[in-house]
């Protein structure tokens, strides 16, 4: 297994201070970390808990996502959040190496940033669950139902993610969302609605 020491940035996240991963740093570390396969007809482990493993009915043929925004919903976010009016900011999407693409979008309120969504696109390497585990950046995973072949949420200073890998268009396609660990159950919905939007 690959291990790349990325760079993090801070934010200010509903009146608490708490580290964000970037969405670069996501995608890197959770495509460099592909290693290793699963039993086919055994339980994979995500972060120290079974979750099942990834099956060839996981693969579409559509085309893989080049942008993150398109993949929220500004009405969800609505139902989920304490937010009046959340704005989407794409970020410039980032390259990297292992042909790997990140596209993310941050969510503010009133100028705040409180949720990261993104995407990272890149040829499949190693499994789907080592490529969430290492998009959990380290936490313990707990599976995550409805966010692609396999999935997993996980906490570490403070900061939720949600990561779910599916097999789009022969690509691996890894989901993330970040936010606050507090909205754990909100991270996983803002997840699995845009995983369900690719």
């Amino acid at each position: 297994m690959i291990e790349e020491q990325l760079g993090r940035r801070r934010h200010l996240v509903t009146g608490a201070r708490a580290a964000l991963t970037t969405a670069a740093t996501l995608s890197l570390a959770a495509f460099a970390a592909g290693c290793g396969s699963a039993n086919d007809d055994e339980d994979a482990v995500v972060g120290g808990k079974s979750a099942p493993t990834a099956t060839a009915t996981g693969s579409t043929s559509a085309d893989p996502p080049t942008a993150a925004c398109p993949l929220v919903d500004t009405q969800l976010l609505t139902t989920q959040f304490t937010v009046t009016a959340p704005k989407l900011d794409e970020k410039a999407p980032v390259r990297s190496a292992g042909n790997a693409t990140t596209y993310a979008c941050d969510v503010t309120d009133n100028g705040e940033l409180f949720l990261t969504v993104g995407v990272a696109v890149a040829p499949p390497s190693g499994t789907p669950e080592a490529n969430v585990s290492a998009a959990l950046d380290g936490a313990p995973g707990e599976p995550v139902s409805g966010v692609g072949q396999a999935g997993a949420f996980g906490a570490k200073d403070g900061v939720g993610t949600v990561a779910g890998l599916k097999t789009i268009g022969g690509k691996y396609v890894l989901v993330f969302v970040n936010g606050a660990a507090d909205d754990k159950e909100h991270l996983i919905k803002v997840a699995q609605s845009a995983s369900g939007r690719m």
